[in-house]
C-alpha cells in the first residue's frame, strides 16, 4: 500500500491518495473468502469445502461489502502509522466502486483529524480560590419555598392584595378588534376564559393586569392598557395599545404553614434547628458546585487563549445540533406562539456555530491533556453519571442506561463528558498554590 499524496482542506481535514497493489487486494478477498466459507452452508458441498469461485458468485454483494471496509480499515491504519496524523474519523471513500483483486487499486479516502498543537501549560493556573458563604436570608427565602406546597389558600372577600391568587378573565382589544383576531396565535394576549394570576407578578406576560388587579374586589370588572414594545416578537402586535377587560371571579390568600411538629414530620426533620442546618448545607452545596463550575470555565477559557486549531468538523456538527436544539427550546420558552423568522432563524444557527466550535476546541484540548495525563472514565463512573443523569430527568436509571447504550452517539457523548470533567478538575487540582 502506497500513500501517493496528501492534500489539505483545512487544518482538521485531510485528503490521502493512495495505490493499493493487486497482491494486496488478493490477500485481503482471500482472508475475506477463509472466514466466509466456514460460515456459510451451501447444497451440494460439505461446510467449509465450498469453492472460492462458487461464494464469489452467490455472495457477491457480501464478498465485496466485507472487502470494500477492509480496504477502508487497512487504508486508514496505513495512514495513520506512516503519517503520524491522529485520525478521528472517515468522511467519504473514494475509487471503491469496483474493485477487482486482479488489478491495483487506487483510492482517496478524505479524513478528519485532530489537529496537532502544543498543549499549554495546564499545571499551575493562577485562579483566585472562592468560598461559598450562605446568608440567613437565603436560607429563610428557602425555607419558605420549601413550605409552599403545604400552604394552605383561603378564598377572601376583601380587596385583591400583592401575592394574592385571583380566578380572573380577560380578552384584549385594539382599536374595537379583537387581539385574538388580529394575531391568531398570541395565545396568553388574546384571552383566556379562565386564568389563575399572582396580584403584583411582574412576570406576567400582560404586567398591566396582574399589577391593576390589585385593590380590586371578587366580582368587579375593569379595564387595563397594555403597550406592545416595537421589537416585540409578534408583528401583528408590535408598537400596538391593546385594553384589557378584566373579571375578576375570585381571590385567595396563601397561608403558609405553621413550623411545628406536623411540619417538621412532613419534610423529614426533628425540629426548625434541623431544618435551618439541612438547609444551610444544601444552599451551600449549589453555591460550592456553582464555584467549582465557574472555576472550571475559567481554567478551560486560559488554556484556550493560548492555542488556535481548527476543531474537526465531525466533533463540531453533532454538538452543533444538540446546541441548536437547546437555543430553539429556549426561544419558544420565552416567546411563546411567536413565529420563527428567517432572521431569528439565522441568529440561532450563528450562535450556535459559535457555541459548538467552542465545546468542540474544548472537548479536543482536555481529551488531548487526558491521554497526557492517563486520564480515563471507569466504566463504574460511567455507569453512575448515567444513573444521576436519568434522576434529574426522572427516568428509570435501567430503563434509561438501557436507552443509552443502544444510542452510539449518545453513550459517546455521556462519557466524554465525564472524561472532560475530570480532565477539568485535575487542572483545579493543580492550580497555582
Amino acid at each position: 500500500m502506497i500513500i501517493t499524496e496528501i492534500k489539505d482542506i483545512n487544518q482538521s481535514r485531510k485528503s490521502a491518495s493512495l495505490t493499493i497493489p493487486a497482491e494486496t487486494l488478493a490477500s485481503s478477498e482471500k482472508t475475506i473468502l477463509k472466514k466466509l466459507v466456514g460460515q456459510v452452508r451451501i447444497p451440494g458441498f460439505r461446510q467449509g469445502k465450498v469453492p472460492p469461485e462458487v461464494l464469489r458468485r452467490q455472495y457477491s454483494d457480501l464478498l465485496t461489502d466485507d472487502l470494500r471496509k477492509k480496504i477502508i480499515s487497512d487504508a486508514l491504519d496505513h495512514i495513520g502509522n506512516e503519517t503520524k496524523l491522529e485520525i478521528y474519523a472517515l468522511i467519504d471513500a473514494e475509487g471503491l466502486d469496483k474493485i477487482n483483486p486482479a488489478e491495483d487499486l487506487a483510492v482517496t479516502l478524505t479524513v478528519d483529524i485532530i489537529p496537532d498543537f502544543q498543549l499549554p501549560e495546564y499545571k499551575g493556573l493562577d485562579i483566585p480560590a472562592e468560598t461559598a458563604v450562605v446568608s440567613e436570608e437565603e436560607i429563610q427565602k428557602r425555607i419558605d419555598e420549601l413550605a409552599v406546597p403545604f400552604a394552605k389558600f383561603n378564598k377572601v372577600e376583601r380587596a385583591v392584595e400583592k401575592d394574592d391568587f385571583v380566578k380572573l378573565s380577560y380578552a384584549g382589544t385594539i382599536d374595537g378588534t379583537p387581539v385574538k383576531q388580529i394575531a391568531p396565535n398570541a395565545y396568553t394576549y388574546g384571552e383566556r376564559s379562565i386564568a389563575w394570576e399572582q396580584g403584583g407578578d411582574e412576570n406576567f406576560e400582560i404586567p398591566a393586569i396582574t399589577k391593576g388587579i390589585i385593590g380590586k374586589k371578587t366580582g368587579e370588572t375593569a379595564e387595563f392598557t397594555h403597550e406592545f414594545p416595537d421589537d416585540f416578537e409578534l408583528a401583528e402586535l408590535r408598537g400596538k395599545k391593546a385594553v384589557y377587560t378584566v373579571k375578576i371571579l375570585e381571590a385567595r390568600e396563601r397561608k403558609q404553614p405553621a413550623m411545628d411538629e406536623s411540619f417538621f414530620k412532613e419534610i423529614g426533620v426533628n425540629n426548625f434547628e434541623d431544618l435551618h442546618e439541612k438547609t444551610r448545607l444544601e444552599l451551600l452545596e449549589v453555591k460550592n458546585n456553582r464555584i467549582q463550575k465557574e472555576r472550571r470555565e475559567k481554567a478551560i477559557a486560559l488554556l484556550l487563549e493560548k492555542i488556535d486549531f481548527v476543531p474537526p468538523e465531525s466533533i463540531v456538527q453533532p454538538i452543533e445540533q444538540d446546541v441548536l436544539e437547546r437555543i430553539a427550546d429556549e426561544y419558544f420558552r420565552e416567546n411563546r406562539g411567536a413565529e420563527i423568522t428567517e432572521p431569528v432563524v439565522l441568529e440561532m444557527k450563528k450562535e450556535g456555530r459559535i457555541k459548538a466550535e467552542k465545546h468542540a476546541k474544548e472537548q479536543v484540548l482536555l481529551k488531548k491533556i487526558a491521554q497526557k495525563e492517563n486520564i480515563s472514565v471507569t466504566e463504574r463512573e460511567l455507569v453512575s453519571s448515567i444513573g444521576r443523569f436519568a434522576e434529574r430527568l426522572g427516568k428509570n436509571p435501567m430503563e434509561f442506561a438501557r436507552e443509552i447504550v443502544k444510542d452510539r452517539r449518545r453513550l459517546n457523548t455521556v462519557s466524554d463528558g465525564l472524561l472532560c470533567l475530570k480532565v477539568a478538575d485535575f487542572i483545579l487540582e493543580n492550580l497555582k498554590q
